[in-house]
């Protein structure tokens, strides 16, 4: 890893406004052991490509490791917000809510999110997942039911 830090070095010197290179320099230093500097990468390439959704996961995972909570779910959410059909962000949001007891106010707002978009198995699976532990199983198994009858969206065009 000697051997590239100064090849990074010099291309953050060169190229310090891409926000590409600032999310891989993150996975660099997170590689090498230097959590600070990960993070300072991780939040930096959030701010310079605010729609690159990976940054925004990265920098909830650093800033779970460093038990900042309460953010790590905000950058959780942005990358949510920008990949919806990914599994990935409503297990780590769910995994955050239920750590900080929100799991009613999740399923609320996932439930409301959920009336006008039925067509996205991932934030179905996510509604029920968050319902099941938050102990509303009848609406759980409701959504569950409904995925499952003949002439619901999720069946393959013919």
């Amino acid at each position: 890893m000697d051997d590239v830090m100064p090849l990074l070095e010099r291309l953050l010197a060169l190229h310090g406004e891409s926000g590409r290179l600032h999310y891989l320099a993150g996975h660099f230093f997170r590689n090498a052991g230097d959590s600070a500097k990960a993070l300072a990468h991780f939040g930096l390439s959030t701010r310079l490509t605010p729609g690159y959704a990976p940054a925004h996961r990265e920098l909830g995972t650093e800033l779970e490791k460093g038990g900042r909570i309460e953010d790590a779910l905000l950058s959780f959410e942005r990358a949510l917000a920008l990949e919806p059909r990914e599994h990935v962000h409503y297990a780590n949001v769910i995994r955050l809510s239920e750590r900080l007891g929100k799991l009613n106010d999740l399923a609320a707002r996932w439930m409301a999110r959920f009336q006008s978009g039925r067509e996205n198995p991932a934030l179905r699976e996510g509604l029920v997942e968050v319902l099941h532990k938050s102990g509303r199983l009848e609406e759980a198994s409701r959504i569950l039911g409904e995925s499952s009858q003949p002439g619901s969206q999720d069946r393959p065009s013919e």
